[in-house]
């Protein structure tokens, strides 16, 4: 007996892309490889025998932050690069699906140079709050991807500020991560006008303590708000 050949489906394989052409920019590199899967319908004439392996588990891999790891490129997008670590373990551990975001690439040129279906070398930067990977190899921004900078929110940290002769001030946080000063009302209950007359009143080179109430990841800075010793003097 030859053995008998078997037929797996896009919508029973053993992990799941999004859409078809994931599949297609993948499959070359599925070839060899093996995985579990139970028969999920059985013609006899002529055979036909079709496979399901969505019962298929895969273990956590063994990613180190910061480590490169070979990728198939699944698809180019506006959002991103889509590109799947899964190759660089020979599937052991499934599908390991991750975003190139063109903001935490180094070099432009090499972002858009990615070819769907090649095998690239990229950097595993974390994960979002989705738990979803996130690829590139901007390792500095990587802090504000990952929830390592977002760890300092509720913490008072000091501000340097910079107060330029022509241009508005600016505020910089742990030494040169750009800060924004938020005139929220309700940090600053009937106080406003007395925060931003003291604010107008800094000099450059001035050190001020603020609390960090959240980040902005586009920008990679913090979000901060004027500690309460300083407005409600002036209050």
């Amino acid at each position: 007996m030859n053995g008998l050949f078997a037929f797996v489906s896009f919508g029973h394989f053993a992990w799941s892309y999004p859409n078809i052409k994931f599949w297609h920019n993948a499959s070359s590199h599925l070839v060899g490889h093996s995985f579990s899967g139970s028969i999920h319908s059985l013609k006899e004439n002529p055979v036909g025998i079709l496979i399901d392996a969505k019962s298929s588990s895969f273990e956590p891999a063994p990613l180190a932050l910061n480590s490169s790891y070979r990728a198939v490129v699944l698809q180019n997008s506006k959002s991103g690069v889509f590109a799947d670590l899964g190759v660089h373990f020979n599937w052991q551990y499934g599908s390991l699906l991750g975003l190139i975001h063109q903001s935490n690439m180094l070099d432009k040129n090499q972002w858009e140079a990615m070819q769907e279906g090649e095998i690239i070398s990229i950097q595993f930067m974390g994960y979002n709050e989705e738990q979803q990977l996130i690829l590139g190899d901007h390792l500095e921004r990587s802090k504000w991807l990952n929830g390592e900078m977002a760890k300092l929110t509720g913490s008072i940290q000091e501000v340097q500020v910079s107060k330029p002769k022509q241009g508005r001030p600016t505020y910089s946080v742990l030494g040169k991560y750009p800060g924004k000063i938020s005139m929220n009302s309700e940090f600053y209950p009937q106080a406003k006008t007395a925060v931003k007359k003291y604010l107008n009143q800094l000099q450059d080179g001035d050190c001020i303590a603020c609390e960090v109430v959240g980040i902005n990841k586009k920008r990679d800075g913090f979000l901060l708000k004027l500690c309460k010793q300083y407005w409600e003097a002036k209050n």
